[in-house]
C-alpha cells in the first residue's frame, strides 16, 4: 500500500464543493448569514464555525483564518461563499446551524458545552498545529487508522480536505475535516453528507455580488473526477473509503515507521534536490509535494495563513496500481520526491494529476478477477457469470424458437416447397470503411467502403456462422448487413432465425426480429420493453416483467435484428437524441434505435441492421463494429438454385441450357431475386421461346405473366387491368420519388386494388403493431416498384416528354441517398421507350400513342448530348447500361465515338452484369475503329470478367489489381492459353503506381520477382511443358514504371518501406519517387542510401516529413550525389541539424543536375544555413533553395536572401 502527500487545494479533493448554485441565489445566503452574525458575540461566531465545520462546509484551517478576520462584512462574505457553493449538498445542516445560533442569540443561552477544549484551542489566534503537543498523537492515530482502513477496517479518521484560500482567493471551494469516517458512495462525493446525498452540480465561477471578491477565471473551476466505467462498477470489489491527512510543516522528508507508526519531519532545503524518499524497512512509501510550488503548474492558489513560510501537505493513500515495467518519473516540480522502487501503471506528469489519481475511485483487483480496461462505459461489458434463467424465461425462449420455426418454414406458394429447401447460402464478405485524410474528413457523414479486389474479397469471405464472432480485442456488438436490393438479406436473416430456433446460435438466448416497415410510428410513447416484446416478431409473453428483467441482467445473450432499415422513414438526426433509460416509456422508435446503436440502451447486446449500401445506413457506418456485405450468387450457386427450383430433371436441364445461352441474363442471376424471376419465367413461358436479352425485357415478361396469372379463379379482364395497372404504376413512381416503398390505406383506396396487388405478387403485406395488430401493404420488391414506376414514365400520357427528361435527370431539391431507386428506374424507362411493343401498353389509355414517340426522341437526344469525358466512373457506367437497354445501334455507335481513349472505372463496383454490358459495347468498337486503354483498379472485377475484357482487341492496355492480374496469368497458364497470356502480359501497365496498403507493396514485390525470375511463382510443378519459355515471359509493366507514390502513412510506412527497398533496384526506369510522410527515420534513410544509386533515371525524390536526422543524411547525401538525373529533392520537415546541413552542403557541388532543393522546417541553425548558402554559390545551375525554419535567426536568413536571391522562405 502506497501513500502520497499531495498539495492541499487541488481540485480533485473538492470535486463536488461547487455545487448547487442554481438552487438559491448568493444574495439570499449573504442576507441570511449577515442577519445571523449581526450583534453576535465572539462565542456565537465560534459556535457557528463549529457547526459549519461539523457539517463539512468549512475546514478547520479555514475556520482558524476566519477567527482572525476583524471586518464583519468580510467575515460574512467569507462564510457565505462556501455555504453557497455547498448549499445543495449541505443546506439542511447549514440551515440548522444558522437556526441554532439565532436561537441562542434570542434566548441568551450560554455557549458552554458546545465547544470542546480542543475546538476552543483551534480557534485561538496563537494556536499552531505543529506546536501542539497532542498533534503527534493525532498523527499517530490517524495514520494507524489509515493502515487499518487499507487492511479492511471501516473505522478511522475522516477525510481531511484542502484549507481555504486567503482573502485574495476567496473564490476557492472549501471543505472540512471531521473525525467521523465517511464511506464514499458511487456518484456522491466523499464530502457530501450521508443524510443528504443529493447529486451535486459543478459550477465554474461564483456570482458577482456587491463588495464581493472577484473570482479569477479558471480558479473556481473543479476538475471532474473520472467516472467508473460499466465494467468497473459491475465487477470491482468495493474499495475502502479514502482517508486523507492535512498538515502544515516546513519543507522536509517524511518517514513512516512500521512499528510505532510515527510521522517524523526532517527539515531539508526547500528548493534543493531533496533526497528521494525511502521508507523504513517494511514501511509504506510517501510522496511529498509542496503546496507553494505546484501553484505555477496547476494554477490553484493555496492559503498561506496556516504556517507562515512553510508549505502545506496532504497525506492520502495512493490507489491500487498494477505493476508494469514503467517506473514513475520524478515530479517536475522542485521539492517533490518519489520512492525509487515505486512502480505504477501510468506515469504521473504533474502533482495535480497525482492528486487526481490518488483520490479517484480505483477498483481493487483480486488475483482471480482481472478488470478489463474500458474506454467507454457504454461499450465495455464486464465478464460476469450468467444469471440463472427462471422457469418462465426458459419456457418463453422455447415458445419463441417454436414460433420462429413455424414462421420461416412455411411453404412457398409459387413452388410448393419450403423456404428452407430453396435457400442457398450466399457469399458474405467483410468490408471496411475508407479512411479519408484532410480537413474535416471525419465530419463527413457519408462513409465510403473500400473497394476490394477479387483476391481481397476471397480472403475476407465469411460464413454465416462467423458473422457474430469477435475479430480481435473489440467485440462485434453492432453489425451492418449490406446488400443491393434482392441480393438475399431478408432470406439470410430468416435463415439466421431458423438457426437460432434449432440451437445453432448458442451464444444468444433471445432473438428479437423487427421489420422496419412496421416501425414507422409517429408516437413518442415507446420503451425498450415495448420495442422488444410488442413491436417485434416475437410471440406474446405471459410474464413480461420477469423475462424483461432477465434480458436486462444478461444483455450479452440478446440479438436484436432490424430488417429493411431503408424503409424506416424517420432517420433525420438519428444520432442526436438517443434513448438512455431501459425502463422509461417516453421515446420514439428513432430514439430507441439510436440508443441501441450508440450502446446507451442494453449495453452488451448484439445489434444486426440490414440495409442497402449507399442509402440510409451509409451515414451511420462509422458507428458499427463490423460491416458485412451480402454478395449474392456465384455461378455454382445459380446452378444449385435452379436445380432446387425445378423438381423435374428435364426441366432443370432445359432451364440451365437457356440460361447458359443468354450471357446477360445469366450474369443478372447473381442477384437471387432476379434468379428467382428468371426461374419463374422459364417455368411459365413457351418452351420454344428464348429468354429476353435485357433486364427490361426480362421484367416485362415476368410482370406480364404475374398480372395475368394473379392467383384468382378467373384471369383479370382487360378492363380490370386498365383500372388497376395505371394506379399501381403511378403509386410506384410516387414512392420512388419520395424514397418510399410503403402504401397508405388512402393510397390503396378500394379493396380491389389491394387484392389484385397481393394476389399477383406485386404488393406484400406486413404487420403494423400500433396498439393493435393491423395489416400494412407495400411493394414486394424494389425491382418490381422500379419497373412499374418506369412504366408510368414511359406509357402514361399525363407525363410529357420534357417532364420525363427533367424528372429523371434533374437533381432533387432535398438531397437524398438514392442509389438504386433512380438507377434501375432509368434503365427500365429507356428500355420500355425503345421496345417495339411494350406488353403493358394495352393497360394504359391509348397505349402511350404519339406521346411515346416524343418521349423516345427526347430521351435519345438527351443521351446523345451527354459527354462521357465529363462523367464520373459511376455515371459513365450507368450511361452504358441505358444504351444497352435501348438496344439501339445508333446510340451505341455514338457513345463509342464520344468516349475518351482512356476509360477509367476506378472506384465503381463492377459486378457481372456491368462487365457484360462493357464487353458487349466494346465488342462493337471495331465498327468505329476505336481502341481504348481501360483502368479497372478498385473495381472489384472478378477474374472471369477480367479475362473477358482483356480478350478484346480494342483494349490496347489496362490497369488492374496486380494480385488479380497474376492470378489471371496463373489460370491462363493452367489452361495453356498461350496467346491470351502473352497479350495480357504485354497490355498490363502499372505506371503510375500508388501504394496505399501493405498488400500493394507485397503485390509489387511479387510482380518484380516474376520479372526477375522469369517464372510464375504459383505454376503447377507437375506441368511437364511450360506454356512460355523464360525469354518469352517478359513483363513490360515493371520496365516501364515511371512514377511510384508510397502513401502508407506513419503507421505502416516503416514496415512497408522495408519491403519496398528490396524491389527499388529493379525499377531502373523510375523517374518520380514520392515517400512523403511515412516516418522511415534514419534507419530507412540508410536503407535507401544503399539502393538509390541503382535508380539512374530518378528525377524527383520527395523525402518530406520522414523524421530523418543528421545520421540519416550522413549516409544519404553521398548516395544522392551519384544520381545523374536528379532534378528536385525535398527534405522538408525533417530533423536535420547543423551536421546534416554540412553533409548536404558538401555534396551539392557534385549534384550537377539538381535544380530545386527544399530543406525548410528542419533543425539546423544559422551555422548550417551559412554552410548551405556557401555551397549553393558554387552551384550556379540551381534555381531555388527553400531554407526557412525556426532555428535560423530572422536577420541571418534575410542577409542570406539578399546575398543569393535563389534562397527562399516560402
Amino acid at each position: 500500500m502506497a501513500w502520497c502527500i499531495i498539495p492541499e487545494g487541488t481540485s480533485s479533493l473538492s470535486s463536488s464543493s461547487s455545487s448547487g448554485s442554481d438552487m438559491v441565489p448568493f444574495e439570499d445566503i449573504l442576507v441570511q448569514v449577515r442577519g445571523t452574525l449581526e450583534g453576535a458575540s465572539p462565542g456565537d461566531v465560534q459556535s457557528l464555525l463549529a457547526e459549519l465545520m461539523e457539517a463539512r462546509v468549512l475546514s478547520r484551517d479555514y475556520c482558524l483564518s476566519l477567527t482572525q478576520e476583524k471586518d464583519v462584512e468580510d467575515l460574512v462574505r467569507r462564510i457565505s461563499l462556501p455555504v453557497w457553493q455547498n448549499w445543495e449538498a449541505c443546506h439542511a445542516a447549514v440551515g440548522s446551524a444558522l437556526g441554532r445560533v439565532q436561537g441562542r442569540k434570542a434566548s441568551g443561552s450560554p455557549l458552554t458545552g458546545d465547544l470542546t477544549d480542543e475546538e476552543r484551542d483551534c480557534f485561538s489566534p496563537s494556536y499552531h498545529p505543529l506546536e501542539d503537543v497532542d498533534f503527534c498523537k493525532i498523527m499517530d492515530n490517524l495514520i494507524q487508522s489509515l493502515f487499518d482502513g487499507h487492511q479492511g477496517s471501516s473505522t478511522g479518521d475522516a477525510v481531511a480536505v484542502p484549507a481555504s484560500p486567503a482573502s485574495s482567493t476567496e473564490g476557492e471551494n472549501q471543505e472540512v475535516q471531521t473525525d467521523t469516517p465517511v464511506r464514499r458512495k458511487r456518484g456522491v462525493s466523499a464530502d457530501t453528507p450521508c443524510g443528504d446525498a443529493k447529486r451535486t452540480k459543478s459550477r465554474s465561477r461564483a456570482p458577482t455580488a456587491r463588495r464581493g471578491p472577484k473570482t479569477t477565471k479558471g480558479r473556481g473551476r473543479q476538475s471532474k473526477r473520472p467516472q467508473k466505467s460499466h465494467c468497473e462498477s459491475t465487477t470491482a470489489p468495493e474499495t475502502p473509503a479514502k482517508r486523507v491527512l492535512t498538515f502544515s510543516a516546513s519543507p522536509g522528508k517524511v518517514q513512516i515507521s512500521p512499528n510505532a507508526v510515527l510521522v517524523q519531519h526532517v527539515p531539508i532545503t526547500p528548493f534543493g534536490n531533496g533526497p528521494i524518499f525511502a521508507p523504513a524497512a517494511g514501511g509504506s512509501p510517501v510522496q511529498v509535494i509542496q503546496t507553494f510550488v505546484p501553484q505555477q503548474v496547476i494554477s490553484i492558489p493555496v492559503s498561506s495563513t496556516m504556517v507562515p513560510g512553510g508549505p502545506t501537505y496532504v497525506l492520502v493513500p495512493s490507489p491500487t496500481l498494477t505493476a508494469s515495467p514503467q517506473i514513475m518519473p520524478h515530479s517536475p516540480v522542485a521539492g517533490t520526491v518519489v520512492p525509487p522502487d515505486l512502480v505504477v501503471s501510468t506515469p504521473v506528469s504533474s502533482s495535480s494529476e497525482c492528486a487526481d489519481k490518488a483520490l479517484s475511485p480505483a477498483p481493487t483487483q483480486s488475483p482471480a478477477t482481472e478488470i478489463p480496461t474500458c474506454k467507454e462505459s457504454q461499450s465495455s461489458i464486464a465478464v460476469a457469470p450468467e444469471p440463472e434463467k427462471p422457469k418462465c424465461v426458459e419456457d418463453y425462449i422455447e415458445i419463441c424458437k417454436a414460433h420462429m420455426r413455424d414462421t420461416f418454414q412455411i411453404t412457398d406458394t409459387e413452388t410448393g416447397m419450403t423456404c428452407q429447401s430453396l435457400y442457398v447460402d450466399v457469399h458474405l464478405v467483410q468490408r471496411q470503411i475508407q479512411l479519408k485524410s484532410g480537413r474535416n474528413a471525419n465530419k463527413c457523414l457519408e462513409k465510403e467502403l473500400v473497394v476490394l479486389s477479387d483476391g481481397d474479397r476471397r480472403r475476407a469471405t465469411l460464413s454465416r456462422g462467423q458473422v457474430f464472432e469477435d475479430a480481435g480485442q473489440k467485440p462485434n456488438r453492432s453489425i451492418a448487413l449490406l446488400g443491393r436490393g434482392g441480393v438475399g438479406k431478408t432470406a439470410m436473416i430468416q435463415r439466421l432465425c431458423l438457426d437460432w430456433s434449432n440451437g445453432d446460435l448458442p451464444r444468444f438466448d433471445f432473438l428479437f426480429l423487427l421489420d422496419c416497415k412496421a416501425l414507422n410510428l409517429p408516437q413518442a410513447s415507446f420503451g425498450l420493453r415495448t420495442l422488444l416484446f410488442d413491436l417485434s416478431a416475437s410471440p406474446p409473453c405471459k410474464d413480461v416483467d420477469a423475462v424483461f428483467r432477465h434480458v436486462l441482467f444478461a444483455p450479452q445473450k440478446v440479438l436484436i435484428v432490424f430488417d429493411s432499415f431503408d424503409d424506416f422513414k424517420d432517420y433525420d438526426g438519428l444520432l442526436q437524441s438517443p434513448a438512455t433509460s431501459n425502463t422509461k416509456d417516453s421515446y420514439s422508435i428513432k430514439q430507441l434505435f439510436s440508443g441501441l446503436l450508440q450502446r446507451k440502451l442494453l449495453p452488451g447486446c448484439t445489434l444486426l441492421v440490414a440495409a442497402r449500401p449507399k442509402e440510409v445506413l451509409n451515414q451511420f457506418l462509422g458507428k458499427v463494429d463490423r460491416i458485412v456485405e451480402v454478395c449474392g450468387f456465384s455461378p455454382e450457386d445459380i446452378e444449385t438454385y435452379v436445380s432446387r427450383y425445378f423438381k423435374c430433371t428435364s426441366s432443370q436441364d432445359r432451364a440451365l441450357k437457356k440460361l447458359r445461352n443468354n450471357g446477360y441474363v445469366l450474369s443478372l442471376c447473381c442477384n437471387p431475386l432476379i434468379c428467382r424471376s428468371a426461374c419463374f419465367l422459364l417455368e411459365h413461358m413457351d418452351c420454344n421461346k428464348t429468354l429476353p436479352s435485357t433486364l427490361t425485357g426480362l421484367y416485362q415478361e415476368v410482370m406480364y405473366h404475374r398480372l395475368h396469372m394473379s392467383g384468382q379463379k378467373a384471369q383479370p379482364t382487360a378492363d380490370q387491368l386498365r383500372a388497376v395497372v395505371p394506379k399501381l404504376c403511378s403509386m410506384a413512381w410516387a414512392g420512388v420519388k419520395s424514397h418510399n416503398s410503403l402504401l397508405t390505406p388512402k393510397e390503396l383506396g378500394s379493396g380491389e386494388l389491394k387484392d389484385f396487388g397481393v394476389s399477383s405478387g406485386v404488393l406484400a403485406p406486413h404487420v403494423l403493431k400500433d396498439g393493435k395488430e393491423q395489416a400494412g401493404y407495400g411493394f414486394a420488391h424494389l425491382l418490381n416498384q422500379n419497373f412499374l414506376a418506369a412504366s408510368h414514365l414511359a406509357l402514361s400520357k399525363d407525363l410529357s416528354d420534357k417532364a420525363l427528361v427533367g424528372q429523371t435527370t434533374g437533381q432533387p431539391k432535398k438531397r437524398k441517398l438514392q442509389a438504386e431507386w433512380l438507377d434501375a428506374t432509368h434503365r427500365f424507362a429507356v428500355g420500355l421507350l425503345f421496345q417495339k411493343r411494350a406488353l403493358l401498353q394495352d393497360c394504359f389509355p391509348d397505349g402511350g400513342g404519339t406521346n411515346l414517340l416524343a418521349k423516345r426522341s427526347a430521351v435519345a437526344a438527351h443521351l446523345r448530348g451527354l459527354k462521357p469525358c465529363d462523367l464520373s466512373s459511376g455515371k459513365l457506367l450507368e450511361l452504358c447500361h441505358c444504351v444497352y437497354e435501348a438496344q439501339d445501334t445508333k446510340l451505341a455507335r455514338h457513345l463509342l465515338k464520344s468516349m475518351p481513349d482512356s476509360l477509367s472505372f476506378n472506384g465503381a463496383q463492377l459486378d457481372p452484369p456491368d462487365v457484360f454490358v462493357l464487353w458487349h459495347l466494346l465488342l462493337k468498337a471495331k465498327t468505329v475503329k476505336r481502341t481504348f486503354s481501360i483502368n479497372l483498379q478498385e473495381t472489384g472485377i472478378n477474374i472471369s470478367g477480367l479475362k473477358e475484357l482483356l480478350g478484346l482487341k480494342c483494349v490496347t492496355s489496362f490497369r488492374a489489381s496486380i494480385g488479380d492480374t497474376i492470378r489471371l496469368w496463373e489460370d491462363l497458364h493452367k489452361v495453356n492459353a498461350e496467346g491470351l497470356l502473352r497479350n495480357t502480359m504485354a497490355k498490363f501497365t502499372i505506371s503510375p503506381f500508388k501504394a496505399t496498403q501493405l498488400s500493394h507493396v507485397d503485390d509489387l514485390a511479387l510482380l518484380v520477382q516474376i520479372c526477375r525470375d522469369r517464372t510464375l511463382p504459383f505454376s503447377d510443378p507437375s506441368c511437364s511443358e511450360p506454356v512460355l519459355d523464360k525469354d518469352s515471359l517478359n513483363i513490360p509493366a515493371v520496365r516501364n514504371l515511371r512514377r511510384l507514390d508510397f502513401e502508407l502513412g506513419p503507421q505502416n510506412g516503416p514496415a512497408g518501406f522495408s519491403k519496398l527497398v528490396t524491389v527499388l533496384p529493379d525499377l531502373r526506369c523510375l523517374q518520380h519517387l514520392d515517400l512523403e510522410d511515412n516516418k522511415i527515420g534514419d534507419v530507412g534513410a540508410k536503407k535507401l542510401a544503399e539502393v538509390v544509386p541503382a535508380l539512374s533515371s530518378l528525377e524527383m525524390l520527395n523525402l518530406s516529413q520522414n523524421c530523418i536526422g543528421d545520421e540519416g543524411v550522413a549516409k544519404l547525401a553521398p548516395a544522392l550525389s551519384s544520381l545523374p538525373s536528379l532534378l528536385r529533392l525535398s527534405l522538408y520537415s525533417n530533423l536535420i541539424g547543423d551536421g546534416g546541413a554540412e553533409n548536404l552542403a558538401a555534396v551539392l557541388p557534385e549534384m550537377k543536375s539538381l535544380t530545386d532543393l527544399d530543406v525548410k522546417y528542419n533543425k539546423f541553425t544559422d551555422s548550417g544555413a551559412v554552410k548551405l548558402s556557401e555551397s549553393v554559390r558554387d552551384c550556379p545551375w540551381m534555381k531555388s533553395v527553400g531554407m526557412w525554419n525556426h532555428y535560423i535567426p530572422h536577420g541571418v536568413l534575410e542577409r542570406l536572401k539578399q546575398q543569393d536571391c535563389r534562397i527562399r522562405t516560402l
